[in-house]
């Protein structure tokens, strides 16, 4: 025991200036843990909502009020070009995300590849969307009634999906 008395001695002050300290800083060291939390449920807020990604679903619901529902594209081509971003978007969240450098029928290729059962749709949808980009005239508005539904057809058949 003697030989250790020199060691407890000073376990024990260093204790004691530890509890002191700790009493003195006690506000700060709440702050402190709360600030640490908040941060770490920040996180994995921001963490989560970039899984569940509200902000494509939401813009997905407002494409289909606006497009599907209201029919509020613009007319000829620039219709088609908004059909099929809105598709874009809407097969983004269903997670077939179309690479920067695909074009029209490598996203195709994916979306079938994904979605065997809405081929006959995809396929008709991008060949008139193929029309209004690379074709030398406008669409008619047939056409772009034609893009409403299939867009319809494609959006309520996703939501069916498990």
């Amino acid at each position: 025991d003697g030989v250790l008395a020199p060691i407890r001695q000073g376990l024990a002050e260093l204790w004691d200036e530890l509890k002191q300290w700790l009493n003195e800083h006690r506000k700060a060291i709440a702050q402190s843990l709360l600030a640490l939390l908040f941060l770490s449920l920040l996180a994995a807020a921001w963490r989560l909502l970039r899984e569940a990604r509200p902000g494509i679903w939401l813009r997905t619901r407002l494409d289909y009020l606006r497009f599907g529902i209201l029919a509020g594209h613009a007319p000829g081509n620039a219709g088609a070009r908004q059909y099929y971003s809105a598709l874009e978007r809407l097969l983004d969240l269903e997670g077939v995300e179309r690479a920067l450098t695909a074009n029209a029928r490598e996203h195709l290729a994916q979306i079938c590849r994904h979605f065997a059962g809405l081929r006959p749709e995809s396929v008709e949808f991008t060949l008139l969307f193929e029309r209004a980009r690379y074709g030398d005239g406008t669409l008619l508005q047939s056409d772009l009634h034609r893009m409403r539904a299939l867009y319809r057809q494609i959006f309520r058949r996703l939501r069916q999906m498990p």
